[in-house]
């Protein structure tokens, strides 16, 4: 299992790890503080992907704290217009590329959510 995001990932990681340890044959931590994993802040460069092919978790949580992205959703335009929205769903996609398994029924079905909200 991996843990990944801001410091909000750091500090959330052992709520994380007491919940699921006795699933987790390996549990790691990666964070980066004022970074946010879906939105590009950072100030410097870092490949997430590689971090995820490296350990090859068999299950990643991502958590961030929205920090620089907290820009309202434009709710005249559909979802897939929205620039925040559509950074999340590259980053997805690029970590999907990289994971063995992949879960999407859950994103699909906040991304059905969402498109619906937006309409």
């Amino acid at each position: 299992m991996l843990v990944a995001g801001n410091s909000f990932a750091c500090n959330q990681g052992d709520v994380i790890y007491k919940a699921f340890k006795r699933y987790a044959r390996q549990f790691n931590i990666f964070c980066i503080s004022r970074c946010e994993m879906f939105y590009p802040n950072c100030q410097f460069s870092f490949n997430f992907t590689q971090v995820v092919r490296k350990l090859e978790p068999e299950v990643v949580f991502m958590i961030d704290r929205a920090v620089t992205m907290k820009t309202p959703l434009d709710v005249s335009k559909p979802i897939d217009e929205d620039r925040v929205f559509g950074l999340f769903m590259k980053t997805l996609k690029l970590l999907e590329k990289t994971t063995r398994k992949r879960y999407d029924q859950i994103f699909g079905n906040v991304r059905k959510s969402l498109l619906a909200i937006s309409s």
